[in-house]
Parts: C-alpha cells; structure tokens; sequence
C-alpha cells in the first residue's frame, strides 16, 4: 500500500534562514534541487541537481538526501538516506537553513505568508554567489 494514502495529507511549513520566509510544502511529495524542473529550485552551485526530497508518509514528513554532493542535515547530523522530520527541527541544504514550523491546516492571505518556488529569490545576494570549496 502506498505510505501517501495512509494518513490524510497535512502540508508542512519550513522558515528560511536568513530572511524568515515562510516556505509551504503544499504537496506530498516535492523534489528540491538546482535543476529547473525541481519543485522547490535552489539555484545555488554547491546544491546538487536532484538534491533531496520531502514526502509526506504514513509516518508523517521525512527528507531523504537523493545522493547529493554537499548533504541534507537534519539538526546538525548528516542524512545517510531518509530521516522523519518533526516541528522545531533545523535542517540545512548547503549553506540554506530552514526551521520546521510543523502542520499548515490553513494558509495564510498572500500578504502574511509567501510561498516560494525558487529559494534564490529569498536569500541575500552574498548567499547565492558563495561557491562549494
């Protein structure tokens, strides 16, 4: 049976650091790498291609590293391949740090609260152009 049908969907709220934009996961299932076709683009050098993946289980959200260079980290310890993720959890993608929120069950007017398909557009120019040593 497939994990996404087990329990009913809850999309996931993640803030970015810097810059504190709120970034929903509105899907079950959302792909974030430097290609353009990924869900949630992170346009950055040292960002792998296909770099991670967010999924929503029967377990509830996990991250699971897709093979990526550089890492996922979920509070400081490298993702080997999956790990649950659970509100007041740090994860970071490269040099991009995210807070997990928890639950969305309603989302905010546009005004409070922007969800971002591409990364690059939140972070502070300096943020973008570092490059993997």
């Amino acid at each position: 049976m497939d994990d996404h049908r087990t329990a009913e969907f809850v999309p996931l709220r993640l803030r970015l650091h810097p810059g504190n934009h709120a970034i929903d996961l509105t899907g079950p299932d959302v792909l974030v790498g430097r290609h353009s076709e990924a869900d949630l683009r992170m346009a950055q050098p040292d960002v792998s291609r296909q770099h991670c993946r967010f999924q929503f289980t029967g377990h509830g959200w996990q991250v699971l590293d897709l093979g990526s260079l550089n890492g996922v980290y979920v509070n400081g310890a490298r993702v080997r391949q999956v790990a649950v993720i659970h509100p007041g959890d740090q994860i970071r993608i490269c040099g991009v740090e995210f807070d997990v929120e928890g639950p969305v069950y309603e989302f905010a007017d546009a005004g409070e609260s922007e969800v971002l398909r591409t990364i690059a557009a939140a972070l502070p120019q300096e943020t973008i152009t570092r490059r993997a040593s």
